[in-house]
C-alpha cells in the first residue's frame, strides 16, 4: 500500500506528443459519486467515477482519464481517456455510463443497444427514436417532424452545423430501417450508425459533464498545490 505522499507514475503513451513515457499522477483517483444501489438486507453499493490527471514529462501536457467502480463491478479496472482524445470519435457509450443522460434519452438509447446485435433495421429505427428523445429534451420539437426538429436545434445554437449534418444523416438511415421499400440496413452499417449517434450524444451530454468534472479536478489540483507551498 503506497503512502499518501508517495508520488505515482503511469507508463503510457501521451496523447499529445505520442511518446511512450512514465507520466506523473498529479491528481490521483478523485472520486465523483454517481448513484447508490440497494441490494437488500440493508446493504448499499455506491457507483463512483474516479478521475486521474497525468502529466507528461516530455511535452508538459496533461491527460485526463477515468474509471468506474463499485463493489459489484469486475476487479479489472477499465480506464477511459477523456482528454486529449475527443470522446465522440472513439469512446463507446455503454449501458453502465448513461447515468447522466436525461431519462427519455437514456431509455431510448438503451433500447437501441438491446437490438444492436439482433437486427440492424431495428437498431436504426431505435436510434431514430433516440434522436426524437433528444429533440424533446432540448425543447426543439417542430410539428412532430424529426428533420424540422433537428433543424430547429441547429437554429437555436444547441448543435453546430456539422453536427446537424450528422444528425440528418442518422435520420436518413433511420428511414431506411423503418421502410422496407427503401431497402434495408445490414451489419455493415451498424458501426457508422453507432458513431453518428455517439457523436450527437457525446456533444450534448458527455462534453458538458466532462467540462464540469475537469473543473473539479483542476480546482482540486490548485488546492493541493496551494497547501504544499
Amino acid at each position: 500500500m503506497r503512502s499518501e505522499n508517495q508520488e505515482r507514475y503511469i507508463k503510457m503513451e501521451c496523447g499529445h506528443c505520442k511518446n511512450d513515457v512514465s507520466m506523473k499522477v498529479v491528481v490521483d483517483e478523485l472520486p465523483v459519486p454517481l448513484e447508490s444501489t440497494h441490494h437488500g438486507d440493508g446493504y448499499y453499493s455506491s457507483l463512483k467515477a474516479y478521475y486521474d490527471l497525468l502529466l507528461c514529462p516530455a511535452c508538459k501536457e496533461v491527460t485526463l482519464r477515468k474509471h468506474l467502480w463499485d463493489d459489484h463491478l469486475e476487479p479489472e479496472v477499465e480506464y477511459k481517456i477523456l482528454y486529449p482524445q475527443f470522446i465522440g470519435a472513439t469512446h463507446n457509450l455503454d449501458s453502465n455510463e448513461l447515468y447522466h443522460f436525461p431519462e427519455k434519452v437514456r431509455k431510448a438509447y438503451k433500447a437501441a443497444l438491446t437490438v444492436k446485435s439482433i437486427d440492424a433495421n431495428a437498431y436504426g429505427v431505435l436510434l431514430g427514436r433516440t434522436l426524437e428523445s433528444v429533440c424533446i429534451d432540448q425543447e426543439t420539437v417542430v410539428k412532430g417532424n424529426l428533420y424540422n426538429s433537428l433543424q430547429e436545434m441547429s437554429k437555436k445554437g444547441k448543435i453546430p452545423d456539422k453536427l446537424f449534418s450528422i444528425a440528418r444523416r442518422l435520420k436518413d438511415f433511420r428511414n431506411v430501417g423503418a421502410h422496407a421499400f427503401m431497402g434495408e440496413l445490414t451489419e455493415e452499417e451498424i458501426p457508422i450508425l453507432e458513431k453518428l449517434c455517439q457523436m450527437i450524444l457525446s456533444y450534448l451530454y458527455e462534453l458538458p459533464m466532462l467540462d464540469r468534472n475537469s473543473e473539479q479536478v483542476l480546482d482540486s489540483l490548485k488546492k493541493k498545490n496551494a497547501e504544499s507551498r
